[in-house]
């Protein structure tokens, strides 16, 4: 049984006095704090919270019938670092704001009223993931749903699938971890039946089983005769995993959503179901004009719908972490291809960011390969790779994304153009390229536009030579935009004709796959002082944005949406 923990109570510590206080305890006094709901990160409380980068208290109380032979805490995100609390107890603590966690928590339960107490501390240093000078903000609390999970027999931990094989005959392979009570016995060794359905409980389109080995499962299930999903076709189905032991009795079921697509990655094409896809994108990460970033699902469908229909779009870079998992439900519905990202964002490598990195990198994989929105991994954002130790590290990090899922391409985005020794390694090079703004030539005006596009023609064609056989995505190109006229560094005629003059130039590159413009709107940013004074914007906003953080487009925006109209109108797309 799943109960979604919605309600809690909050309190900051700002001076951090609340273990001392004894706040983790179940007698603890919390009459007067603030009733808020998981799901929702604390700078929506008051206006108070905005950007608050402090520590914060959460409690809960769950009443159970009994005491579970079985209990698993699951947050789906949390920032930054939290320690957990059952009933007095310490049961674990998690560092890392954007993949999901959990704990065993069954001998700390008892029938009753129980107590759960978080400890958040949402402060970032140059050694956390992500680190804290990054050009977005790094909302706080319980930002994503909590969930406890109770049972007396065995259960699905995990599941997901990936999808492998040729475009006439891939291969669906169900996926995943058993768990199993103390003291619980089934009868002979458990099995997995994986069925594919329609729709809930319609009729069977595709069946496998498989026998459970050391609490893991892999059922390989063809799949060639199945509906294909693509970005104008998202057709989805259900896969249903059913355990059960050698008396045919059923222990378990858990179900999940997907789709059956394949992609291939050859010479400058990348692939969707056999067919040849440019990639019209946009970066993003989660930002709201409500000083959120988990908005709920009508703001994730405009955003979306927007992309699609107003912007010509077919692709979103999740900008710099894994995004909200009904981000990922809605893509797939929808129809938008992702790009699928740790937060290893300018982080150099250290004594342990490989086994952390690693550790992102699993979370990540496993709460997403099942969607077909899914279309990269990526393994960071414009790390060091001119440094041997990170650029080993990120080789590293892309082998153990590809070992996996071997049905989609591996990336890690680089800012270091043909000079990346690690482009080898990749599948697809994603590149961020801003000739112009930082690189040179600098376009003080308008005027420059020619030799922006002839450098940026240069830096393409150079990283073509080396790497002939892999496609390129220019995955961030733009500029901001300050208050000032007419055609200078700046202005809005400037912004739309660094779009244009981008666009131009890929156009003619037969071995561009794809673009993703830097970004959909402006973005509140936090610990940005790395950046010149000015470059991005305020201290507060950098403005990027093809649109206002309001969600106001700029002239760049239309120009961003014809270039890509034209593009989808070549039919070089799924």
């Amino acid at each position: 049984m799943t109960k979604n923990l919605f309600s809690w109570l909050f309190h900051p510590d700002t001076f951090d006095r609340g273990l001392r206080e004894k706040r983790h305890t179940p007698r603890y006094d919390d009459a007067g704090w603030l009733r808020v709901q998981a799901g929702r990160p604390w700078d929506t409380y008051a206006k108070e919270f905005r950007a608050y980068d402090g520590i914060g208290w959460f409690r809960t109380t769950v009443r159970l019938p009994r005491k579970p032979r079985l209990a698993r805490l699951r947050f789906e995100g949390a920032g930054y670092h939290a320690r957990v609390w059952v009933n007095g107890r310490l049961v674990g603590e998690h560092a890392g704001p954007y993949v999901p966690f959990s704990f065993r928590i069954e001998q700390m339960l008892k029938a009753g009223r129980n107590t759960i107490a978080v400890r958040i501390h949402n402060t970032y240093s140059a050694e956390t993931i992500p680190i804290r000078r990054t050009d977005w903000l790094k909302y706080g609390g319980l930002t994503r749903p909590v969930s406890l999970e109770t049972a007396d027999g065995p259960v699905f931990e995990r599941a997901t699938a990936t999808i492998a094989g040729s475009d006439r005959f891939p291969i669906l392979t169900a996926r995943g971890r058993i768990e199993v009570p103390r003291g619980a016995r089934a009868r002979g060794p458990l099995r997995v039946l994986a069925a594919i359905r329609a729709r809930p409980g319609g009729p069977i389109l595709a069946r496998s089983a498989g026998v459970v080995r050391g609490a893991a499962f892999s059922i390989p299930i063809p799949v060639a005769r199945l509906p294909r999903w693509s970005v104008d076709h998202p057709r989805l189905v259900h896969l249903e995993v059913t355990l059960k032991d050698t008396g045919d009795r059923t222990l378990a079921r858990h179900s999940l959503r997907t789709g059956i697509r394949t992609i291939r990655w050859d010479g400058a094409r990348l692939r969707i179901n056999g067919q040849p896809v440019w990639l019209r994108g946009v970066n993003m990460v989660e930002e709201y004009p409500d000083w959120t970033c988990s908005p709920g699902d009508a703001s994730i469908r405009a955003r979306i719908r927007d992309l699609k229909r107003n912007l010509h779009g077919n692709f979103f870079r999740a900008a710099h972490y894994p995004h909200h998992p009904r981000f990922l439900d809605l893509a797939d519905e929808m129809g938008l291809l992702v790009l699928d990202e740790i937060p290893m964002c300018y982080l150099p490598a250290g004594a342990d960011t490989l086994a952390r990195g690693t550790a992102l990198a699993d979370a990540m994989q496993w709460r997403d390969a099942h969607h077909p929105s899914v279309l990269l991994w990526s393994a960071g954002n414009e790390r060091p790779s001119n440094v041997p130790a990170t650029a080993r590290e990120i080789v590293g990090l892309a082998r153990h994304l590809k070992a996996f899922d071997s049905g989609r391409p591996v990336t890690c985005v680089s800012n270091h153009g043909s000079h990346d020794s690690t482009l080898s390694a990749l599948d697809v090079l994603c590149m961020n390229d801003y000739t112009g703004v930082w690189g040179k030539p600098f376009a003080a005006t308008t005027a420059v536009m020619p030799a922006v596009a002839r450098a940026l023609s240069r830096n393409l064609d150079a990283i073509h030579r080396l790497h002939p056989d892999k496609p390129i995505v220019v995955s961030e190109f733009g500029g901001p935009v300050f208050p000032v006229g007419g055609t200078r560094f700046g202005s809005l005629k400037w912004q739309a004709a660094q779009i244009g003059t981008f666009m131009r130039v890929m156009a003619t590159k037969p071995y561009v796959a794809g673009a993703a413009a830097w970004c959909y709107t402006d973005q509140r940013i936090n610990g940005a002082s790395h950046y010149p004074a000015g470059a991005l914007g305020t201290n507060v906003l950098e403005v990027f944005g093809l649109k206002t953080l309001a969600g106001r487009p700029r002239p760049s925006f239309h120009v961003l949406a014809a270039a890509y109209h034209r593009l989808a109108l070549r039919k070089v797309v799924t």
